[in-house]
Order: structure tokens, then C-alpha cells, then sequence
């Protein structure tokens, strides 16, 4: 190989790592934009906000009829995205126990999604016992706070504590939702 082929294959090497970038951010952005591609492999991200009644704000203040709101039948149970995952307002909570993650895996019972960086890959696990509710953090990496009492309380790896129709709970940095639960409030 001499010294002219030499020349040309460096540019011709970069133009083509520039486009093949170019391409893969286009497509992320692409499915970040959509949340109608994430809810294919993971039905668990309905796309109407508030489907299932009650108000809410910021602050965690809810309706208390949300019990009487929900339908009849099985487990119902929402949760209402006010920060962090933009395209998103309410996830459907899939069955009374289940792990949240960075990424929609059934093998493994992670059957929410969220979709940040400072969500773990296993990050929580949600359960319900009659007409409790519980939140463990599964040792996660950023962890998992609930607002309590005027401020948000971090969970340890491994604990569980319950959690009531209207609470906010912060996962990771950036993603909080608020709880629409059947049963009680917080007092």
C-alpha cells in the first residue's frame, strides 16, 4: 500500500463512522419521541393521561374517592409520571406484585419500564397484600425515596416499606410518580 491510498482511506473511514453516529442518533431520538414504540414491548405505559380518574398536583395532594373511582375486578392501580420520563403520564401498574427497571424484561418480572439513566436495571419491586401496598429498592444504584412528611425519605437496599393511594416516589434522579393506589392515604 503506498502512501496516496493511504490518504484516502483515512477520510473515507471517518465519513462512514460519522454516518453510521448519525444514523444511531437519529434513531434514538426517533424512539425517545414515540412512546408509542415503547409500549409495544412493554403494555404497561398507557397513553391517556388520568384514565382512571381522580386529580392530583405537584405536591402529592389527591382525591380521596380514588378508591371508589376504580374499576371492579382484579388489581388496579396506577402511576401518574410528573417528572422524568418525557412522553409519558401514566403507567398501569400490571398485577399486584412486580419489579420495576431501566428495561421492560418478563424473564424476570420487570414488567414497567422506566427509561433513565440513573434507573437501574432491577431498581424496585412493588407488591400488594390485601389492601397493603409495599416498595422495596432492590439495591439500586441511584435508589428509590418516597415523600414523606414533608420531605423525601430514601429507602435502604432491601427495605420495605408501605406505601398509600397518593404517595410520590422518586426513583432514580429524576423520575417521580404519584401513586393511585385502592385503599387509604397517607395521614
Amino acid at each position: 500500500m503506498n502512501l496516496n491510498q493511504l490518504y484516502w482511506i483515512i477520510p473515507i473511514t471517518l465519513i462512514v463512522v460519522a454516518m453510521v453516529q448519525t444514523i444511531h442518533w437519529i434513531l434514538l431520538n426517533r424512539a425517545i419521541r414515540q412512546p408509542s414504540r415503547r409500549s409495544k414491548a412493554s403494555p404497561n405505559m398507557p397513553s391517556s393521561p388520568r384514565g382512571v380518574g381522580g386529580s392530583s398536583n405537584a405536591l402529592g395532594n389527591v382525591d380521596n374517592n380514588y378508591a371508589d373511582n376504580i374499576h371492579s375486578g382484579g388489581f388496579q392501580g396506577t402511576m401518574t409520571v410528573l417528572e422524568g420520563i418525557p412522553g409519558t403520564t401514566e403507567i398501569r401498574l400490571p398485577k399486584s406484585s412486580f419489579s420495576l427497571g431501566r428495561f421492560y424484561n418478563p424473564d424476570e418480572d420487570i414488567l414497567i419500564a422506566l427509561d433513565e439513566r440513573s434507573i437501574s436495571r432491577r431498581h424496585a419491586y412493588f407488591s400488594a397484600e390485601g389492601n397493603n401496598f409495599y416498595l422495596t429498592d432492590i439495591g439500586s444504584s441511584y435508589g428509590t425515596a418516597i415523600y414523606m412528611n414533608d420531605t423525601y425519605v430514601n429507602l435502604s437496599p432491601d427495605q420495605r416499606e408501605q406505601v398509600y393511594n397518593g404517595d410520590v416516589v422518586l426513583f432514580g434522579n429524576t423520575v417521580k410518580v404519584q401513586l393511585r393506589l385502592p385503599g387509604q392515604t397517607r395521614r
